[in-house]
């Protein structure tokens, strides 16, 4: 086995965003900080403001405000809404002035589409482009595109098949404990002439599954949202990937 390999499997992280109208200076950062090392912090990065947005998507009760983002990487896993409350007490804010997300969460995905959406509609005005009627596209180019191996068939089912095995074994492994003084010594004990099921054959550890998060469902991060645009007759297709709009510019 390779060591990258080796180290990618053992050193587990877990990615968290944090989203705040509050701005964040040096003090508020450290709260933050001191916030979370319970949870083993890897990595925090500085903070990065978007636009003012006139009805940003995480915070219903707030009008045209700026949206702070921080992404941390933690050493354990974390619920984001304890986190949140976390975060708040420490900050000293009201509930609803911050948002803690986890990856593939349902409303980060939305945030991300909304912007995708909003950014394409903006470069299209300036092109001097409007909306293209859907009627008038029979392939349905907005819509998402489908590559029937990556999401069902026999290599989807390998897949699967392997990435369930490495998952039963990252569990056995996890649940090893060396007793001190164990009852019974079980590795002395007389071998059994009946070999042991191998379990399915399909598959191997090795398998991963194409374009999921880190819970194993798919991952809308992953997606590309397109939206067909019109000027002087002529009909074109824009697109924006999910992971270009979450890298948010300082």
């Amino acid at each position: 086995m390779r060591i990258q390999k080796y180290l990618a499997e053992v050193e587990k992280s877990y990615h968290y965003r944090i989203k705040t109208i509050v701005p964040l200076d040096d003090d508020k950062m450290g709260r933050i900080e001191h916030a979370i090392l319970k949870y083993n912090p890897l990595s925090l990065s500085q903070p990065k403001k978007t636009i003012i947005q006139k009805n940003p998507l995480d915070f219903p009760s707030i009008v045209a405000s700026e949206v702070y983002i921080v992404d941390v990487e933690l050493g354990l896993p974390a619920s984001a809404y304890v986190m949140q409350q976390e975060l708040r007490m420490a900050l000293g804010i009201p509930e609803d002035f911050i948002v803690v997300v986890a990856p593939n969460d349902p409303i980060e995905n939305q945030t991300i589409a909304a912007n995708a959406k909003r950014e394409m509609d903006k470069e299209a005005r300036n092109e001097g482009a409007s909306r293209a009627a859907l009627m008038a596209d029979p392939h349905y180019t907005e819509a998402p595109e489908i590559d029937p191996h990556k999401y069902f068939g026999d290599e989807f089912n390998r897949r699967l098949l392997g990435y369930l095995k490495r998952v039963e074994e990252e569990r056995k492994e996890a649940m090893k404990i060396d007793a001190p003084h164990p009852l019974i010594r079980w590795k002395d004990m007389p071998k059994s002439d009946v070999p042991a099921d191998p379990g399915p054959t399909i598959g191997t550890s090795d398998g991963e599954m194409a374009e999921t998060a880190p819970q194993g469902n798919f991952d809308d991060d992953k997606k590309t949202y397109r939206r067909l645009y019109q000027r002087n007759g002529n009909v074109y297709v824009k697109a924006r990937s999910a992971d270009s709009i979450r890298k948010v510019k300082k």
